[in-house]
């Protein structure tokens, strides 16, 4: 998650220095679905752990 965090703010902070290219707008959509990628990540592991301990319990 940190390298996509540090995608999007490097990003954002092309913008707004008003580099309004395709690279930064395109960098900040890939930072978000790698975010969300990530996120889905932790929670599906956190699904499975909680089954596991239910399972186990």
């Amino acid at each position: 998650m940190g390298r996509s965090m540090r995608k999007h703010e490097k990003a954002a902070a092309e913008i707004a220095r008003g580099e309004f290219g395709p690279n930064p707008i395109i960098e900040m959509a890939n930072a978000e679905a790698m975010y969300g990628a990530n996120a889905r990540v932790i929670q599906a592991h956190h699904e499975m752990l909680g089954t596991l301990l239910d399972t186990k319990g």
